[in-house]
Parts: structure tokens; sequence; C-alpha cells
């Protein structure tokens, strides 16, 4: 394969005695993706040479092509060659990190929201709740281990129709919500219904088994005249998503105008 199209591999020396309270880097772009990279106290050298402490395969940067060492400063994406990376400072990992999925929990989402609104980005930010179907029935009849599998690969379906600068978190329960940044309601309509396909035509295999279709409800909303604070855009998606169960799942529903806008999947 060309070096220029294949994706960037990314490693790092494990040490045990770095916690993870300590700071990161999520890889961004790169492999393995999404990935969390805990740094020491002292000088880091990233680079393609084998003895650094993050090795970065890639013709385009050199052998020890730059140092990291951490401050009160805060960086919050560093580009490296090919490879991007998201800087969490100290804390904020074990603090805003859903444990088994390794994905923001909604602490985070909330707290991205709060602060686009303080920027003046809000006319710019929609938020999306996507809820599974019937899923207490599938944890019911397959236990716990089965359900974990379960959210783990719904994540990733989620997380592969999101860009990069959007906030994907769990919200609570097989409950997601996703913050979407420099867009507008016709292309986040695209991406749930990227999201809500991509779920259903997945087979979820548990023991051998081919469990039956999950199908999920999405509830999107933007801000308008009714949204006061960042909390609101959550409200409104919420009901929206509600609105999508009352109306037969499997759909999307919109929350615009000030109104429910039904957009259904049949």
């Amino acid at each position: 394969m060309d070096e220029t199209m294949s994706e960037v591999k990314i490693s790092y020396k494990k040490n045990k005695s770095i916690t993870k309270e300590e700071a990161c880097l999520r890889i961004i772009e790169g492999s393995p993706r999404n990935q969390y990279l805990f740094l020491p106290e002292s000088e880091i050298i990233v680079g393609r040479k084998d003895s650094n402490y993050i090795v970065i395969k890639d013709l385009r940067i050199d052998e020890a092509h730059a140092k990291i060492k951490k401050n009160k400063g805060k960086v919050d994406i560093v580009g490296i060659g090919r490879s991007t990376f998201q800087y969490l400072p100290a804390g904020e990992f074990k603090n805003f990190i859903d444990p088994l999925l390794q994905i923001y929990n909604i602490d985070y989402l909330l707290k991205s929201s709060e602060t686009g609104f303080r920027n003046g980005q809000n006319m710019s930010l929609l938020l999306m709740v996507c809820d599974s179907d019937y899923f207490g029935k599938i944890n019911k009849n397959n236990g716990h281990e089965a359900r974990d599998y379960i959210l783990v690969e719904l994540s990733k379906l989620i997380q592969n129709e999101c860009r990069d600068k959007n906030v994907f978190a769990r919200y609570e329960g097989e409950k997601f919500a996703i913050l979407l940044i420099n867009t507008n309601l016709k292309l986040a309509y695209g991406v749930a219904e990227k999201i809500r396909s991509s779920i259903e035509t997945y087979q979820f295999i548990v023991n051998d088994e081919i469990l039956p279709t999950i199908t999920f409800r999405i509830g999107i909303s933007e801000v308008n005249s009714s949204v006061k604070k960042s909390k609101d855009l959550l409200n409104h998606a919420e009901e929206a998503c509600r609105k999508a169960k009352e109306y037969g799942r499997n759909r999307i529903v919109m929350w615009e105008n000030e109104q429910i806008s039904t957009r259904m999947t049949l």
C-alpha cells in the first residue's frame, strides 16, 4: 500500500507507574484511533525512532521530531506529521472518560457545550441524543457481558460517523449524545441517518449466536430563540428522542423552530 495512503501506526512505552490520573494524549488521526497515551512527568521525545517514548511510523517526520513537556498551559490539539492528538490535562481522563467505552461522559459534553455558548459559538451547535430500541429485552436475555460487548460495538459504529471536532459521549446506560460543531440541521440529519442505518444493518454476535436486529431512535436539536443556555439544547434533543419512541422507534425526530419536526424512517 502507498505510504501516503496508509494509516500511520502509533505506539508508546507503557509505564506501570503512570496512572490514568496523569495527563494524556488521545489519538485522533492515526492507528489505533482513540487510544489514550498517558504522559510521564519528565520530558518525552516523539518521532520515528523506536527508542522514543511515542513512536510514529511516518516517513514525513524525523526520528526525533518533537519534545513534549507538561506544564500549566493547556494544549488542545497537537499535530505531528499525518498524526493528530488531543491533549487532556491531568485528571481529565478520570473525570471525563467513560471507563467501559473509552469515550467522553455527559459531563464533558455539557462542559464543551457551555464553552461553546460562552465563546459565542452557540449558533453553530447542534445536539443529538441516540437511544436504543428494546435494549432491555436483549440485556435480559443475554446477560451483562453481552450488554457490555454490544455497548462497545455501538459506540464504535456511532464514532465512525462522527467528525473529530464533534464531542461523542455516553449519556447514560445505552444512551449516547453527540455535540455537533459548525454544522446545520441538514448535515446533522445526514449523520443521524448514517448512524441509524449502520446500527440497523450490523450483525451483533454473542456466543456464536446472531442477536435480533438492534435499532436506534435519534433526537436532534438546534439553537433557536427557545434555547437560553446550553442545557436547553440537551433537553430539546431528549424530548425529540422521546417523541421518536412515541412515533414508533427506529427513526429520527428533530426539534426545530421551537417545535418537534418528524423525519420518519420506516
